[in-house]
């Protein structure tokens, strides 16, 4: 079935360059010929695998068919069996975020000779681009006049013995359509520290903060975050109380750069939580009071991956109150005593612990 058309891309002139490399290389890249008197060609077997990084390219089996189909026949045999091997893979190029693939195949005899090699590069967005080039250099290594010409004729069919039976033979369906090109993949984190409030509560403030990242290809990334700090007492004037804070927040993340194993994000963010004050007044009752947070902040964060998915990084968030009720007990004669007010500008550094998917 013919391929559906699609855009022209990078990939049809590189198979093109590709054609005319393997004609006029001086290595040669083609199977050995078969012994004197043999009715078939050297036989060969297929090795290919997908580096780390790499495992959205092609496959073993779905190149191997591509040969095939390229040749008009069948190919590949055990590795035991066959006259010449023919080994390769593909790799990300680019770190972390890949800016483009390669693929290298070799050829060797039955002793291990090298009969050639070839390196196929691709600066397109997806791994499939190689997916004609490949199969088409691994076509032209095992046999360079295979396609100059029309495929052989199929082999006559062998004789039916007459019999009585009918034979209802099943007429194939439709090929299925080839696979659509790979989308870019979504980029998924998650992280969990500590933190060091300044100015959230009444004195620093120690804190644990946890946050959810998630980066589709086709918008900037959104962050969820959650944060918690330990309680702070605070006495003035014979009342006292202890103060707690927790708010959840809603970032939106316009900067977000790899370099390698680095990653540096920039975002602005929305905090909504609570304040609790519980203690006693002056004259010994009970004092407790409860205010909404509302927090406007922007966060720089800079990370490196220090073992597969995993990474540690640090961060610094700045943030303006919106809201600052005063938190007021009283003392032993009833006056009133402000034990506490949200300073208008806070400061949150943190380290913390991270995971990326992919």
């Amino acid at each position: 079935m013919s391929r559906p058309a699609r855009p022209a891309r990078p990939v049809v002139g590189l198979a093109l360059a590709l054609g005319a490399a393997v004609a006029a290389s001086a290595i040669p890249a083609r199977a050995a010929p078969p012994a004197a008197g043999a009715a078939k060609p050297a036989s060969s077997s297929l090795g290919w695998s997908r580096l780390p990084g790499a495992e959205s390219c092609i496959g073993s089996s779905e190149l191997a068919r591509a040969v095939e189909k390229l040749l008009g026949r069948s190919v590949f045999v055990s590795a035991a069996q066959a006259d010449v091997a023919v080994e390769g893979h593909v790799e990300p190029v680019g770190g972390a975020a890949p800016a483009g693939w390669r693929a290298v195949i070799t050829m060797a005899d039955r002793s291990g000779k090298p009969l050639g090699s070839r390196e196929i590069p691709s600066t397109d967005r997806s791994c499939r681009a190689l997916d004609e080039p490949v199969a088409l250099a691994v076509a032209l290594m095992i046999d360079p006049d295979a396609l100059s010409g029309p495929p052989p004729p199929p082999p006559p069919p062998d004789p039916v013995e007459p019999t009585v039976v009918p034979i209802y033979v099943p007429v194939p369906g439709p090929a299925p359509p080839p696979p659509a090109d790979a989308e870019p993949p979504w980029h998924i984190a998650g992280r969990a520290g500590l933190s060091v409030g300044l100015g959230v509560l009444p004195t620093v403030a120690p804190g644990l903060e946890a946050a959810l990242v998630v980066e589709p290809p086709w918008f900037i990334a959104l962050e969820g975050t959650a944060a918690a700090y330990l309680p702070r007492p605070v006495e003035r004037d014979g009342a006292s109380a202890d103060f707690v804070m927790a708010h959840a927040g809603i970032a939106l993340c316009p900067v977000t750069r790899r370099f390698g194993g680095l990653e540096l994000s920039v975002c602005a963010e929305l905090q909504l939580g609570s304040l609790w004050a519980d203690g006693t007044h002056g004259d010994g009752s009970d004092y407790a009071q409860h205010q909404l947070v509302a927090n406007a902040a922007s966060r720089v964060r800079l990370g490196y991956r220090v073992w597969g998915p995993f990474s540690v990084g640090l961060g610094f968030a700045g943030a303006v109150a919106l809201v600052r009720p005063p938190f007021e007990a009283h003392d032993a004669a009833g006056r009133p005593v402000e034990l506490f007010r949200l300073s208008p500008l806070m400061a949150v550094p943190d380290l913390a612990l991270g995971a990326h998917f992919p």
